[in-house]
C-alpha cells in the first residue's frame, strides 16, 4: 500500500505540474509544448484511476483480514 501511495503522489505531482503550465497566458501558443503535456495528462489520469482503484482493493484486503482475526 504505501508504495502504491508514493506512486500516486509522485503522479499527482507532475499532473499539478502540467497543469500549473496550462494556466500560462501563452501556454497554448505554443503546440510543441501543449501536444506532449495534454497527451502526458491523459496518460497520468488513466495511471492515477488504475493505482487508486489498486489502493482501494488492497486497503479493502486488509480491513478484511483485520476483522478475520
Amino acid at each position: 500500500i504505501a508504495e502504491i501511495e508514493k506512486k500516486i503522489e509522485a503522479l499527482e505531482k507532475e499532473k499539478t505540474a502540467i497543469e500549473d503550465a496550462m494556466y500560462e497566458p501563452d501556454y497554448y501558443a505554443d503546440a510543441m509544448r501543449a501536444k506532449p503535456h495534454a497527451e502526458r495528462l491523459g496518460a497520468i489520469k488513466s495511471q492515477l484511476d488504475k493505482l487508486v482503484y489498486d489502493w482501494a482493493q488492497k486497503n479493502e484486503e486488509m480491513e478484511k483480514m483485520a476483522v478475520e482475526k
